[in-house]
């Protein structure tokens, strides 16, 4: 019986093998911001929802035919693959985005010899909405380039054959810059 999947990871029970997770749970945060008033009391400005994230608890145990360290393995895995799959339970699809797993957690390791017996790990999963970039850290979230900046709003362009003829021009040129004395 698939009780949950993450791409093309099953999480499962049956007669030889069980991976099930013990516990599900998940959150959904409205963003907003809290803005002051003099006037009284502040005003809210909500940016919309966050990101869905959802945990797993799973005990892995080798007595129920599960490989614990294999499965251990798998999930770091996926982890480090960052790659964003489709993640259902009960055989819907949890929101209209995939998913990341964004956290591995082992602990209650048991082991018999070098060989692991038992585990309990939790899962992470954090909805993926779309890629995004690294900013630059020094630019404190302003993304410009000055010398862009002071070229697009500055930008010069001689237009000699659309400027007129000044015939007084060359004889200025001549003598020189012109001083108050020759006024």
């Amino acid at each position: 019986m698939q009780v949950a999947a993450f791409g093309t990871k099953v999480f499962s029970g049956s007669v030889n093998r069980t991976l099930v997770p013990e516990s599900m749970d998940g959150s959904l945060e409205l963003k907003r911001q809290v803005q002051d008033n003099v006037s009284g009391k502040p005003s809210t400005y909500i940016k919309g929802a966050g990101l869905r994230q959802l945990n797993f608890v799973i005990k892995l145990k080798r007595v129920l035919g599960v490989d614990v360290a294999a499965e251990i393995k798998s999930f770091e895995s996926m982890l480090e693959d960052a790659k964003p799959l489709p993640l259902t339970i009960g055989g819907v699809k949890e929101g209209n985005n995939n998913f990341l797993l964004v956290n591995v957690s082992k602990s209650k390791i048991k082991m018999l010899g070098t060989t692991l017996i038992s585990a309990e790990v939790s899962l992470t999963f954090e909805e993926f909405y779309k890629k995004g970039s690294a900013k630059d850290p020094s630019s404190n979230g302003m993304n410009f380039n000055l010398d862009n900046v002071i070229s697009d709003k500055f930008h010069y362009v001689d237009k000699l054959d659309e400027k007129r003829s000044n015939p007084n021009a060359e004889a200025a040129l001549k003598n020189g810059p012109m001083t108050r004395s020759m006024l």
